[in-house]
């Protein structure tokens, strides 16, 4: 232990950093007039605590320190600062002041919470700067390099939640928690510098997001968020791959049939409908068509690159052609004016749709029209599927079946709020009721009765088989699975 210098005042710490060379430094704020002050010493010379200051009375106050871009074990070394309100500075290799330090791009974020040293490659190394995200505004992970004497930053992650934090060493990936305080949930990332900051995406060992669709192939399983992120568990995967997306209220996803991840929902809170492939087997990369004004996407589904639709508000249906990197959508008539909320590719040139109204159409013959015999109620369906030509329809306290050449729907035992069916067989199945807010339950389907397996607080948003395993995901980070 060791006394720190005597200071016009109390002393905050905010943060502590010991360089390669053992020379310690504690960054806070300082004064009766607070400023902002680093501490610093060099202990192998048996040297006291020097005060170190920046910016005068009023400034914002120091909050993060680490190692700065140069490398070297034999002599004095520079160390970066940072502020809470994102200014940045170098405290110099002779322990005498403090310094601003001008970076290649603006730091976005409400302040700097962390930094952190990456490998060393001869005299320099990287370094991972961490920016607090708001509500209104981006953090960041930032990695800097220098070239020559220019300090390059990178944007290396964008962090949207309210509290961040950064792991003091990078030896095998920088980790970095993003947490939502409100909710008690939290995004954990691993940023390795090795593999790159474009070519491949994060790798998340925990993730609190809201999940908002689902779907899943031989390549993996892909959740979407409701703002538009990404995250893959490959077949053999330990943990997730995250992407960061444009802000879109993804509804649902499909990955199957085709090339590419097609994302359906609206474009932020504008009421305008997205659909957007994502491409790339390890760098996704999200390729948006054009807005449709007006338009909400609901659902989506592919027999192929070149066919596949996607419903939404109004009645809209819109043919989606992904043989391109950029999806083209083309408007169709669907009839009806009510929400159409579920659509399902049944083979080449074949499809239905269902919403509300007890709206059952099948796509035939290139064109979209109701189904024979007509559901027999004009309830709001949430969703249809079909499996060996009978097709199910169902929603709240609705469920029918209408098998293949039969002239009625059979009704089937329903429950509250249905949703997210999976047929595995003709004679099970699972499927989600909410009987109240905030409660679901889930419920075997053998062909002819519901029987409840599972119930438990939350709601979902999505469901998919996969292998043998039955998946469902929902908000704050939520993920049941069952076989």
């Amino acid at each position: 232990s060791t006394n720190f210098p005597a200071l016009d005042g109390p002393f905050t710490m905010k943060a502590v950093f010991i360089d390669d060379t053992n020379r310690e430094r504690v960054v806070g704020q300082c004064g009766v007039f607070p400023e902002p002050c680093l501490l610093y010493r060099n202990p192998v010379n048996g040297t006291s605590f020097t005060a170190n200051y920046g910016g005068g009375s009023g400034s914002p106050m120091f909050t993060a320190v680490g190692p700065s871009v140069n490398y070297t074990t034999t002599a004095p070394i520079d160390a970066f600062v940072g502020d809470e309100e994102n200014g940045f500075f170098r405290h110099a290799s002779s322990g005498s002041s403090v310094i601003s330090q001008t970076v290649s791009i603006t730091l976005t974020g409400v302040g700097v919470v962390g930094i952190t040293g990456g490998l060393p490659n001869g005299a320099t190394r990287p370094v991972f700067v961490l920016t607090a995200p708001s509500a209104n505004t981006y953090g960041g992970l930032f990695k800097l390099t220098r070239t020559g004497s220019t300090v390059t930053a990178e944007t290396a992650m964008e962090l949207f939640n309210d509290a961040a934090s950064l792991s003091p060493t990078e030896s095998s990936g920088v980790l970095v928690a993003e947490g939502r305080t409100t909710e008690g949930v939290s995004n954990i990332f691993r940023r390795n510098d090795l593999i790159g900051l474009t070519t491949n995406p994060d790798e998340a060992f925990d993730l609190g997001e809201d999940f908002s669709a689902v779907t899943a192939d031989a390549t993996g399983l892909y959740v979407a968020t409701d703002v538009g992120d990404l995250a893959i568990k490959r077949p053999t995967g330990t943990s997730w791959e995250f992407r960061r997306g444009p802000y879109v209220q993804v509804r649902d996803a499909e990955v199957r049939n085709g090339t590419g991840l097609i994302l359906v929902g609206e474009t932020g809170t504008s009421n305008n409908g997205q659909v957007t492939k994502v491409t790339g087997a390890t760098s996704q990369t999200f390729n948006p068509a054009l807005p449709v004004s007006g338009v909400v996407f609901n659902s989506v589904c592919r027999n192929s690159d070149s066919e596949g639709f996607a419903v939404g508000n109004g009645g809209s249906i819109f043919s989606v052609n992904t043989t391109g990197t950029t999806p083209v959508l083309t408007r169709m008539t669907s009839g009806v004016t009510l929400s159409l909320n579920s659509v399902e590719c049944t083979g080449a040139g074949s499809a239905i749709a269902c919403g509300n109204g007890g709206n059952v159409l099948k796509f035939s013959n290139g064109a979209w029209a109701p189904i024979a015999p007509a559901f027999p109620a004009a309830r709001a369906l949430t969703g249809c599927q079909v499996l060996n030509g009978a097709i199910y329809a169902f929603g709240d306290n609705t469920f029918y079946r209408l098998d293949s050449g039969a002239t009625s729907w059979t009704q089937l035992p329903s429950q509250p709020q249905l949703k997210h069916l999976i047929l595995r067989t003709a004679t099970e199945g699972y499927i989600a009721s909410t009987p109240s807010t905030g409660t679901t339950d889930i419920y075997r389907f053998d062909g002819a009765n519901l029987t409840k397996v599972f119930s438990f607080s939350g709601t979902l948003a999505g469901g998919i088989q996969i292998g043998a395993k039955v998946v469902y995901v929902g908000p704050r980070g939520l993920i049941v699975e069952g076989q």
